[in-house]
């Protein structure tokens, strides 16, 4: 009985080891398992969450400019991005002018953790002669895999009826606790072309080999294969070193904050609004609406009283010159009726009422 006991101890603590290590490592290098098109259960539909971190996060990935995706509105399109970020991003100047074939462009894209695999999920309209692999390998240029597709749909995999809609989840990840404790403040997903390898993709990128390799859980001896996808983690650190990469800077000449999706804040030396006066601000901005409140309420008590005074002039003008009438009825044979009058001068006294 001891030993059995010893035992579930034993299997209980290296499953949670194991879910320890998975929340603080990188993610594993995919290789070429992600081109197969099988059924095979064992083969993994994409980068698996980070338990415990960091659940979305703005991402990039990598698009060859092609002959039907060619403008930053028809990449926008095929892949659930913005074509004005796309354009921003990579320095165009315009959302329909034309990308030289095979153009190496970044497309920024929102990563969701789905179940247990971060994607980003776009839709994706059947034509004719299309099926997972093709749509996979050629049409997203491996930045999702047949199983993932054939996961989030549910048509046969070489026979999809055209017109179908598609949902296609985009390969993509955020960065893991530790990298995140590095400075890394984004991960983009680059697919990797014939004659890459990490130190080429880091030159690409601004980043070491070594960060690479750490990234994606490989020694220098690993092969990286053409047509996979692999992960960079970019660093804001890189851009004193790179100051040319796409990340560093902006079209307004700041730099790009990672946290946010690589918008555009400050640098250092830019000018910032301290935290006092924009207390200040909201203070007064708060006392000047109080005072407009009680502005507004006062002119509508002014409109008011001079509207009922308008009023009671008009009402004694109608009574030619009388403001009030007032019928009174004594009790008895005969009915008799009485009319008080106040004029504007002088009150009429009791013995100069009328009978009628």
């Amino acid at each position: 009985m001891e030993g059995f006991w010893s035992h579930y101890i034993l299997c209980l603590t290296m499953f949670l080891t194991l879910f320890h290590k998975l929340s603080h490592s990188q993610q594993e290098y995919l290789n070429q398992t992600a081109l197969n098109c099988s059924s095979s259960p064992g083969i993994s539909k994409g980068y698996l969450c980070d338990t415990g971190h960091l659940r979305s996060c703005n991402s990039i990935v990598t698009f060859r400019s092609r002959t039907q995706y060619n403008t930053a509105i028809e990449i926008a399109y095929l892949l659930g991005s913005e074509a004005s970020k796309i354009a921003a991003l990579n320095n165009l100047s315009s959302l329909v002018d034309k990308i030289p074939i095979n153009k190496l462009i970044m497309v920024p894209v929102s990563c969701q953790c789905s179940g247990n695999i971060f994607q980003h999920s776009t839709p994706y309209t059947v034509v004719n002669g299309t099926y997972y692999f093709k749509i996979a390998t050629e049409t997203c240029q491996n930045l999702t895999t047949c199983q993932a597709l054939i996961a989030q749909n549910y048509y046969d995999p070489i026979n999809i009826p055209v017109g179908a809609v598609l949902i296609v989840p985009v390969r993509c990840a955020c960065p893991s606790q530790n990298q995140t404790a590095s400075g890394v403040v984004s991960l983009l997903t680059y697919t990797v072309e014939i004659g890459d390898t990490a130190v080429s993709i880091g030159k690409m990128f601004g980043v070491s080999e070594q960060r690479i390799l750490e990234a994606n859980m490989l020694s220098q001896d690993k092969k990286i294969y053409d047509h996979t996808p692999i992960l960079v983690p970019l660093k804001m650190e890189s851009c004193s070193t790179y100051p040319e990469m796409f990340f560093c800077n902006c079209s307004n000449g700041q730099l790009g904050n990672g946290t946010t999706g690589l918008t555009c804040i400050l640098d250092d030396h830019g000018k910032k609004i301290p935290a006092k006066l924009v207390a200040l601000l909201g203070v007064g901005i708060g006392f000047a609406l109080l005072c407009l409140s009680l502005t507004g309420y006062k002119v509508y008590q002014w409109f008011n009283k001079r509207r009922i005074k308008i009023r009671k002039g008009g009402f004694f003008k109608q009574n030619g010159g009388l403001l009030l009438q007032e019928k009174v009825t004594y009790s008895g044979s005969q009915e008799k009726v009485l009319r008080i009058f106040t004029t504007a001068q002088h009150f009429v006294s009791t013995n100069q009422l009328s009978k009628f």
